[in-house]
C-alpha cells in the first residue's frame, strides 16, 4: 500500500469517526438542554448542584461508552465529607 492510499483511508475514517461524534453529541443536546437551562435559571447554589450533578452523570456516561479511559464514576457523591456534590 502506498503513503497516498494509507492517508486517504485515515481520512475517511477519521470523517466518519468525526460524523458520528457528532451526530451523538447534537442527539446529547437534546435531553441536556433543558437541565442546562435548569442550571442558570436555579435560584439557589443547591438547586444548581443538583442540575449539575444530573449533566455531569449524563456526560460522565456518554464518556464511558466511548471506552477510551478507565470508566468514570457517573453518580455524585460528597467531597470528602464536605456538604458539596461532585463526581
Amino acid at each position: 500500500m502506498t503513503k497516498n492510499n494509507t492517508n486517504f483511508s485515515y481520512r475517511i475514517e477519521y470523517t466518519i469517526h468525526l460524523k458520528n461524534s457528532c451526530r451523538t453529541w447534537v442527539k446529547s443536546a437534546n435531553f441536556l438542554t433543558p437541565i442546562l437551562a435548569e442550571i442558570i435559571k436555579a435560584k439557589t447554589w443547591q438547586e444548581r448542584e443538583s442540575n449539575l450533578c444530573r449533566a455531569y452523570s449524563i456526560i460522565a456516561e456518554m464518556h464511558n461508552k466511548l471506552e477510551i479511559t478507565e470508566p468514570l464514576h457517573t453518580t455524585s457523591s460528597h467531597f470528602h465529607g464536605r456538604p458539596f456534590l461532585v463526581i
